[in-house]
């Protein structure tokens, strides 16, 4: 992380918040391991437009995994991901996209231990796809923006998240790359890491013009 170093494409990269979980994440907050039911959410939202790329390497050994990779309500309480409305999963063992706990898009690529799985979201758009180990699944093609896997009103409320497509005793184990780490495959064309540099410019861009400590004294009244 070298946000002073904005000239050359490094900034703040998004992680998995521990805060936001029962089980802490490892690695820098990028790796989770073995545990249910869970979700992990960024640290960082979507941004109300620009094109974002993530990766996820599946690092689920147990047979019965369910792991579930997509985006999620950045301040949900949701235990897991695709089991309410609170947010959209691209399950592993079932090739599947789920939503408030029931499957939404069907034959997809299922995926498991080693598999590197791609999401691409235009956030203008809403539009989201996922890929698996470099194919972009149901034909889809972000980069002329065919064919999504999926089409969300409002996609600043959103994160990138990855957990458990249940609430019982499924696995769900990966390492996260939001950019911090090369990519294992070339994100398509516009795609971008979820960073600082890649975000908009804040509208308030000198804190303590708006918030700020200051002495005061008073004296007493007899």
């Amino acid at each position: 992380d070298s946000p002073s170093l904005k000239s050359t494409s490094i900034g703040n990269y998004a992680t998995l918040n521990p805060l936001n979980a029962t089980s802490a994440p490892t690695n820098g907050n990028l790796s989770v391991a073995g545990t249910a039911p869970q979700n992990w959410r960024t640290t960082m939202a979507l941004p109300a437009s620009g094109k974002i790329y993530a990766e996820l390497t599946c690092t689920d050994t147990n047979g019965s995994q369910r792991d579930g990779f997509g985006i999620q309500l950045i301040n949900t309480t949701s235990t897991g991901i695709g089991i309410d409305t609170a947010g959209y999963a691209y399950c592993g063992a079932l090739g599947q996209i789920f939503y408030n706990g029931s499957a939404t898009v069907s034959g997809l690529a299922t995926w498991t231990n080693g598999d590197v799985v791609q999401i691409a979201i235009d956030c203008a758009n809403g539009y989201v796809w996922f890929g698996k180990n470099g194919t972009w699944q149901a034909s889809g093609n972000p980069s002329t923006g065919a064919s999504p896997t999926l089409t969300v009103s409002n996609m600043s409320n959103y994160c990138v998240a990855f957990g458990t497509v249940a609430i019982n005793t499924w696995y769900a184990s990966g390492n996260l790359n939001m950019g911090q780490q090369p990519w294992a495959y070339t994100p398509p064309s516009g795609f971008v890491a979820l960073n600082t540099y890649n975000l908009a410019t804040p509208t308030v861009t000198q804190g303590n013009d708006y918030f700020r400590s200051e002495e005061h004294t008073s004296e007493l009244q007899s």
